[in-house]
């Protein structure tokens, strides 16, 4: 649905309302504007994953020091019975930039400059966020 609305194409109400849960649009006056990045050039989108590497290469061991404590802290509160699966669901979690997002994520928190989501918001919230109040 999303790439519809992307495209141009007009969706039905239910369409844009199921957008709006998610919290992928917002509704203004009649119309829906994204609530999300779109990045349509690929030449900048180059751009800024290299400098995504840059920046995940230079806090490489503080970014391993704050993954081992989350996984470390996860599992310690999981129950035995569940350890496996848990340690299972852990193991590919952190491939992408997660951990470059998470780093980032409480620095604007602790500067102010980023708020936790309220309570309607948190529907559209995917990242688990919550080793950020455990540190």
């Amino acid at each position: 649905m999303l790439r519809q609305h992307l495209e141009g194409e007009k969706l039905s109400k239910d369409e844009y309302a199921q957008l709006a849960e998610k919290g992928f649009i917002k509704m203004s006056n009649g119309r829906a504007k994204l609530q999300i990045i779109y990045i349509k050039d690929s030449k900048f989108n180059k751009i800024l994953l290299e400098k995504g590497k840059e920046i995940k290469n230079k806090h490489f061991i503080t970014i391993k020091e704050l993954k081992d404590n989350y996984i470390n802290l996860y599992l310690k509160e999981t129950p035995k019975h569940l350890r496996k699966m848990r340690e299972y669901e852990l193991q590919h979690i952190f491939y992408s930039d997660g951990w470059f997002l998470i780093y980032c994520i409480k620095e604007l928190l602790s500067n102010g400059k980023l708020k936790l989501p309220t309570e309607n918001e948190k529907k559209s919230v995917t990242t688990l966020i919550a080793p950020l109040t455990t540190k």
